[in-house]
């Protein structure tokens, strides 16, 4: 069995065909083909299913496709740091971070690493949880931290609650239900909204707030996957939208952004810890899980005393 031969039948997979898998990988649908062919002949099974549409894979086909990811990534990972060895490159970390999450606690864990291992170098990669996850199956990133929004379960993937993040309304300084502490949900209902993508639960929940009090849900004119456009946007026109607070904490204190407190529409999501299953961690990687857990020990308790104290 050959790392080619098992990047080849991913490619397949996910395509799923056999000119699609060729044209990704760069070479001939004859090399797709043959490699194939070489890979059921050494496992001794077959593990796709031809026809002139697809090639689908068979039961065995399917379960080979978790080890698959799980053999190059793992030997990805021992190439690079023998790569790193040999170059004397400091040991490294692929980390990747939502916007919300990398606010304070990834950045706590990362600033803690730096004076306890100097010699640690850590790539920080801004993200969403849907890419992350491949990346996560394919070796290109060690760790994942972002929010949870439970809507999608990703095969493969292993998650570790690290503590909560709160959603809220938020509105620019500018909009007529800013001077409202808690506007009434048939004004929510009224203004024109502007959302992020892939808000799972958290949206599931904004609909359900309005669907529940008899309320039409209100269709988001603007949908966007970048928080310094949201910003601006809120900022700038009579718009509302849902965010972590703790991401717009400074906008508020600054009086840019204010955040609605209208009764069941605010919802909590876990942050989590998201990481391939079966992966083996370096010592390097698993002294940033460790630097993780102890910044997220420290960010719940930060949660509490604010709480303690409204």
């Amino acid at each position: 069995m050959e790392l080619r031969d098992l990047r080849f039948f991913l490619a397949v997979v996910e395509n799923p065909s056999f000119s699609r898998a060729a044209e990704q990988m760069g070479v001939s649908q004859q090399a797709i083909s043959r490699h194939i062919q070489g890979l059921e002949q050494s496992v001794g099974v077959q593990l796709l299913e031809r026809d002139q549409r697809a090639a689908v894979p068979t039961a065995l086909g399917r379960s080979l496709v978790h080890y698959a990811h799980n053999i190059l990534a793992e030997s990805a990972g021992f190439q690079r740091q023998v790569d790193d060895a040999l170059a004397g490159r400091r040991a490294s970390v692929r980390l990747g971070s939502s916007p919300t999450a990398s606010t304070q606690l990834v950045s706590e864990a990362v600033l803690s690493l730096q004076r306890d291992r100097g010699h640690l170098h850590l790539d920080v990669i801004a993200g969403a949880l849907p890419s992350a996850a491949h990346s996560l199956m394919n070796g290109e990133m060690d760790l994942f931290v972002g929010i949870d929004n439970g809507s999608v379960v990703y095969e493969g993937i292993e998650r570790e609650t690290l503590g909560t993040e709160l959603y809220c309304v938020v509105a620019g300084n500018q909009h007529p239900l800013a001077q409202m502490r808690a506007p009434a949900p048939e004004l929510l209902c009224q203004s024109d909204w502007i959302l992020g993508k892939f808000l799972g639960e958290v949206e599931a929940g904004w609909r359900d707030a309005f669907v529940t009090r008899g309320l039409p849900v209100p269709a988001p004119k603007i949908t966007t996957t970048s928080l310094d456009f949201c910003k601006t946007i809120l900022i700038s026109s009579p718009y509302l939208s849902l965010l972590p607070k703790q991401l717009v904490e400074s906008d508020i204190d600054s009086g840019a952004l204010s955040c609605l407190m209208t009764e069941g529409f605010m919802w909590e999501r876990p942050i989590a810890l998201f990481y391939r299953r079966n992966t083996t961690f370096s010592e390097a990687t698993m002294a940033t899980i460790d630097a993780l857990r102890v910044a997220a020990h420290k960010y719940r308790r930060a949660l509490a005393a604010s709480a303690a104290t409204r």
